[in-house]
């Protein structure tokens, strides 16, 4: 089997993207797209190392051809599922980091507010996907069409630079029954504080918060970070401890715009 680099996982929002970046001393570009990650340097979102493959289901990946040729440079990126069948079946991991954000989950789901549902994009979404969210909406005299989205378009920007008009969030506000040439702005804010409050997104789940990190011993070394200790500066015993400089600025501009956010929106 194929010697790879190292694995990553990390809950949605608790920053493996990043996290692979920094040990792979490999960027993203701004506004790429890695799956669902995006590079977002407005709201300090990063698509992962361009080395990374981001799985998910091995099983269907491995039935539809999905899984790629890994080299020695090749990083596991994961956010959901563990990666022990890829050990099992196709990739030798001399190092696995799993992200443990237990104490922070609060301040990761606002990450995930930002930086996924309202900062984020459709892109990486599917047709079903948006038809789906789209079944309700309305369509406008043709020649208006513009217009109607012109003037969403500036209502959002006017609100705040850390919500993207192609967000989920954005577009799926865009079918609500209302005025499409006089956007209310007081009526956006009321939902998007509705959808802040539910955490549907949160991938807190009781019972679901960490994958099963025992199996993975017998195929790799297995480093659990405490993600307080990457955000304190403290030692963790692994390569994370060469980069605070870089961890301290990152965890920075998280706090900052999560502070901004809440003047803005909430």
């Amino acid at each position: 089997m194929q010697l790879i680099n190292f694995t990553m996982w990390s809950p949605s929002g608790g920053g493996g993207a990043f996290f692979s970046e920094l040990l792979d001393d490999n960027y993203s570009k701004d506004y790429c797209l890695n799956y669902d990650n995006y590079r977002n340097p407005i709201t300090n979102e990063y698509a992962g190392s361009p080395n990374t493959y981001r799985y998910e289901h091995y099983s269907l990946e491995k039935e539809y051809n999905m899984i790629p040729k890994f080299t020695e440079k090749s990083i596991l990126l994961g956010k959901r599922y563990s990666p022990i069948d890829f050990f099992k079946y196709e990739v030798k991991c001399p190092d696995t980091y799993i992200i443990d954000c237990k104490g922070h989950e609060e301040y990761v789901e606002d990450l995930i507010f930002v930086k996924k549902i309202i900062g984020g994009t459709t892109h990486h979404t599917n047709p079903y996907f948006i038809t789906d969210m789209m079944k309700d909406l309305k369509q406008p005299e043709t020649k208006k069409e513009f217009i109607s989205w012109k003037k969403y378009a500036q209502m959002i920007q006017e609100i705040s630079p850390y919500i993207n008009e192609w967000s989920i969030f954005a577009q799926k506000y865009f079918t609500v029954p209302t005025d499409r040439y006089d956007w209310d702005k007081d009526k956006f804010l009321m939902h998007l504080k509705h959808e802040y409050d539910k955490k549907y997104y949160s991938p807190f789940i009781k019972g679901q918060e960490m994958i099963d990190v025992e199996p993975l011993k017998e195929y790799t070394n297995v480093h659990v970070v405490k993600y307080g200790d990457l955000m304190n500066g403290k030692d963790t015993g692994t390569a994370f401890d060469d980069y605070k400089k870089e961890l301290h600025i990152y965890f920075e501009n998280n706090t900052r715009i999560l502070d901004e956010f809440e003047m803005q929106c909430l």
